[in-house]
């Protein structure tokens, strides 16, 4: 019964999201990962599902293109199945999907670096390649060397939409981990993103 009604609730709350979005607006949707329960990566006491929220809750508030509606798949910190998430994106036919995520490596935090991950197998694949062109030249220095990769994350394969995933330093360095939690570094991250729905 607890199913039924979760399911119930899920249609709900994409009729809803449908609804309140306006059909003269291109839609970008932003993916804030993890959330409730699922703390994603955690380092110092920090979680990755606090940071992936504040930077899209900063896109939204930025926001400052009129032809472009942002949607955050959550605005709290509340859980959310990879299915649900797709549910979603693909009730909303975006023009693009961000999904926000922290890197950790096994090395003691000694890595760093900004990663951008799209799949091949993702049916938009041209036009978020055209993306991903001005991500890479919106890079952030200040947290490492750049690098775009492939992944075949659910969340890029089965959108059906251009996706990209960011993954925004690495939460087990301390330097990466500082930036993003400062003002100017969070600010500049949400920026970045923005730059590229113009």
């Amino acid at each position: 019964m607890k199913r039924v009604f979760k399911i119930l609730g899920l249609f709900v709350l994409i009729g809803m999201m449908s609804f309140s979005t306006n059909v003269d607006k291109k839609v970008v949707v932003i993916d804030a990962a993890h959330g409730g329960n699922d703390l994603g990566a955690v380092a110092d006491g920090v979680f990755e599902k606090d940071i992936t929220l504040r930077i899209a809750q900063l896109i939204k508030e930025f926001n400052e293109n009129d032809d472009v509606e942002i949607v955050l798949l959550r605005e709290d910190d509340k859980f959310l199945s990879i299915k649900d998430r797709l549910a979603m994106i693909n009730s909303l036919k975006p023009y693009l999907v961000i999904s926000l995520h922290m890197n950790q490596s096994t090395e003691g935090g000694r890595k760093s670096g900004l990663q951008f991950v799209t799949s091949r197998k993702n049916h938009f694949i041209d036009q978020t390649n055209e993306f991903l062109k001005v991500l890479l030249d919106s890079r952030i220095d200040e947290l490492g060397e750049t690098v775009a990769k492939e992944g075949n994350f659910d969340i890029l394969s089965k959108s059906n939409a251009p996706a990209i995933m960011i993954e925004m330093g690495y939460i087990d360095n301390k330097d990466n981990r500082e930036f993003i939690q400062s003002e100017e570094g969070s600010l500049r991250l949400a920026q970045m993103v923005l730059n590229i729905i113009k």
